[in-house]
């Protein structure tokens, strides 16, 4: 019952900061057993804000978590530094369609320029508020925020960072 009152929920495995000048490998990721199990759980289903920074989410991490009951209720979702490839990613989708998130943040991530086209191409994109997806990805520097800024479904208040 305690669950249910929760509206936000910061897990952190990072230890020494966003502020690296590396891209991120395995080691910086920790492994929190039975995370994704938890992230599913109908306890969950009032959660607005959810951090996972810097643990080993993984694409099939963020699928449970699409798949929880608590992923219609997300208004801000940050999933930095979590292991997410393009496969996470598009397993998104459905939470912009049907959600009521805004905020995301998919920085330090394994994601490519041909990812932050597929974001870019989506109808639901124009649903995000605020979007963080940091330096250290392959999603093009620059021309990835671009990219992003100038989608033909952006929405007019949508922050790139």
């Amino acid at each position: 019952p305690g669950l249910a009152r929760l509206r936000e929920l910061h897990i952190t495995g990072e230890e020494h900061g966003f502020y690296v000048d590396e891209m991120p490998r395995d080691r910086d990721r920790r492994v929190i057993p039975h995370l994704a199990e938890l992230l599913a759980s109908p306890g969950l289903a009032g959660l607005e804000t959810l951090s996972v920074q810097g643990v080993a989410l993984g694409d099939d991490g963020v699928r449970a978590l699409v798949g929880g009951v608590s992923a219609g209720s997300l208004v801000e979702l940050d999933l930095s530094l979590c292991g997410l490839t393009g496969v996470g990613l598009r397993s998104l989708r459905p939470l912009l369609a049907q959600g009521r998130l805004r905020r995301l943040s998919i920085g330090h991530n394994e994601l490519t320029w041909t990812d932050a086209e597929d974001l870019a191409s989506w109808p639901e994109f124009g649903r995000l508020h605020q979007l963080d997806v940091g330096y250290f990805t392959h999603m093009g520097g620059d021309e990835g925020h671009e990219l992003l800024e100038t989608s033909p479904h952006r929405h007019p208040w949508l922050k790139v960072t």
